[in-house]
């Protein structure tokens, strides 16, 4: 059963062992699973994931609770990504793979404009 719960330490400093529920109905009804989060800029980043089907969605949180739905530009999301990351002030979406095995690199300052990568990866031909 897949659930739409959000929980937070409640001693993030210490790698706390002790949770707490933010929310019970955060933005993915009916539940998501084998989305990609990220925190970047003191946001929570979560980039697509599955239930039924694959989520091409894009959302933004400062703590949890509110969620906003972002509309990205640039940003091919109608590939699920392998990992999403905070590095360097940019968040990176990496290796959105497909049937034919290609592989994708996007990169934003802001979660919003995204540009492709693909050259900046290692191994890139």
């Amino acid at each position: 059963r897949l659930l739409n719960d959000v929980y937070f330490s409640l001693d993030p400093t210490q790698g706390s062992s002790s949770w707490a529920l933010a929310t019970s109905a955060a933005f993915f009804s009916g539940g998501r699973y084998g989305f990609k989060m990220a925190v970047h800029r003191g946001q929570l980043w979560v980039i697509g994931g599955d239930q039924y089907f694959s989520y091409t969605e894009v959302y933004s949180s400062s703590d949890g609770v509110r969620w906003s739905r972002i509309i990205p530009t640039g940003l091919n999301v109608y590939k699920v990504p392998s990992a999403v990351a905070s590095l360097g002030g940019l968040l990176w979406s990496l290796g959105h793979g497909s049937s034919s095995g290609g592989m994708s690199c996007y990169v934003s300052a802001d979660g919003v404009q995204w540009e492709a990568c693909r050259e900046r990866m290692p191994g890139a031909a």
